[in-house]
């Protein structure tokens, strides 16, 4: 009995600990910055993307050019910066970088890939911060995103194990 309530105090530590750790880090996507997003990242040529940037001040238009598409105003919709454009049909297979200049002179790159094998997973460049400290990935899950469900869930396993651990003992028949 004393090794299952070790157990379940140990994974409750656990489960709290990488639940405190993540709430107090923000993730990649919440970090202030520069940054520009194309959805999808890769295309076949002749398709559209999805462009969303954040510029800080995102109540002026921003200018996003690629030798993909040309040039294209992003302008400001729900506190970013979008806009949608077609790669043309005869643009060749590649990957072409997509740059973001916002009107505060920050600056973000990403990369948009036209190939013949299309996928909706978005690519976004890095958090700049004004174009001179990048910050790489594009965040989501990794790092303390992960650690918070991972911690949740053990949190409830050791839940429900306690749970029927209380239950045997009440159901017992007296001896």
């Amino acid at each position: 009995m004393r090794s299952i309530r070790m157990l379940l105090g140990t994974v409750g530590l656990l489960a709290v600990l990488g639940g405190a750790s993540a709430w107090g880090q923000p993730s990649a996507a919440s970090v202030s910055g520069v940054w520009i997003e194309v959805t999808p990242g890769t295309v076949d040529a002749g398709s559209s993307v999805a462009l969303r940037a954040d510029c800080g001040d995102n109540s002026v238009p921003a200018t996003v050019t690629s030798e993909a598409f040309g040039t294209v105003t992003v302008q400001p919709d729900l506190n970013l910066l979008t806009a949608d454009v077609t790669v043309p049909a005869g643009t060749k297979e590649g990957g072409y970088d997509v740059n973001l200049a916002c009107r505060s002179g920050s600056t973000a790159t990403t990369t948009l890939r036209v190939d013949g094998n299309a996928t909706a997973e978005p690519t976004m460049g890095p958090h700049t911060g004004g174009g001179f400290l990048a910050k790489r990935g594009r965040g989501g899950l990794a790092g303390p995103g992960i650690w918070l469900i991972g911690g949740v869930g053990a949190l409830a396993a050791a839940g429900a194990l306690g749970a029927i651990t209380v239950r045997r003992r009440r159901h017992r028949p007296a001896r």
